[in-house]
């Protein structure tokens, strides 16, 4: 259980620092809502662009199927 607990916590602290590096206009957030307390991405503007990429991954499959 501690390995597990040892591997969430390096998990989360490695998303975190990705987050960080990334600045919203970066990502095509346009205007941010709200103050900002940290640097970097919010983890709900995080979960927007890996759904978007899912997306595309999806819709680029489908397209290849139907050639």
């Amino acid at each position: 259980m501690a390995n597990e607990n040892s591997r969430s916590k390096t998990l989360g602290e490695f998303l975190k620092s990705r987050r960080n590096r990334l600045q919203p206009e970066q990502a095509g957030f346009a205007s941010s809502y709200g103050q900002r307390r940290t640097p970097g991405l919010r983890r709900e503007e995080v979960a927007l662009l890996s759904r978007r990429k899912a997306l595309r991954r999806v819709l680029d499959i489908l397209a290849a199927s139907n050639r």
